[in-house]
């Protein structure tokens, strides 16, 4: 009888390591980097739900995970469901790789010199707009000096003009500061035809 339990307890320990080892939950994605470039919308909730339902998990099931993802993973498995793979009793996600990190990493500088770029961009506007006001100022003390009507009126135009394009460049800052803020708490994509190699300004 001893001789007939040996060979089945050696058979049955490998299955139960694997059973007891075995996990069904989805490798999370890097904490330490950003995947997503914006924050996931309900949408993107339920690709993922989908996609655990067709390996597999219930509605229930399939909720509650999504609930413990975070943002970057939510994003990223609503845009990549396939990678979401369902093996024997483990749910693989195919996160892992120099690739992803590739990505990821590329995804946070491109980020980062769009923002250079914008705040360069506002900075030389400002400048500008100094440049502007003292046009503005010496058109002005010369109005105050001009006795000639045709040439009073040609001034307080030239005036005039300043005005409207200092008021335009400042809307472009608010605009800009507006799109900076955005882009930093990624409730905006950087724009696809932005190439940051083409953009050399200093990041901060």
């Amino acid at each position: 009888m001893k001789k007939l339990i040996l060979p089945i307890v050696v058979m049955l320990c490998p299955m139960l390591l694997l059973a007891t080892s075995a996990t069904t939950t989805i490798a999370p994605a890097p904490h330490h980097v950003d995947v997503s470039e914006n924050r996931p919308d309900d949408n993107d909730r339920e690709v993922v739900v989908i996609r655990l339902k067709k390996v597999g998990y219930s509605e229930e099931e399939a909720t509650a995970r999504v609930d413990k993802m975070t943002d970057d993973e939510i994003v990223y498995f609503a845009d990549h469901p396939e990678s979401i793979k369902r093996s024997g009793f483990i749910i693989i996600a195919s996160l892992i790789g120099s690739s992803v990190y590739t990505t990821i990493r590329n995804n946070q500088k491109r980020r980062e010199a769009y923002i250079g770029h914008l705040r360069h961009s506002v900075d030389s506007f400002r400048s500008e707009i100094v440049m502007l006001e003292g046009k503005r100022t010496t058109e002005t003390v010369l109005l105050s000096q001009e006795q000639d009507p045709v040439k009073k009126a040609e001034r307080e135009a030239t005036i005039e003009a300043l005005g409207k394009e200092i008021q335009s460049k400042l809307d472009l800052i608010n605009s800009l500061e507006r799109e900076t803020e955005a882009i930093r708490t990624k409730e905006q994509k950087v724009p696809k035809d932005f190439d940051a190699k083409k953009r050399k300004v200093t990041v901060e």
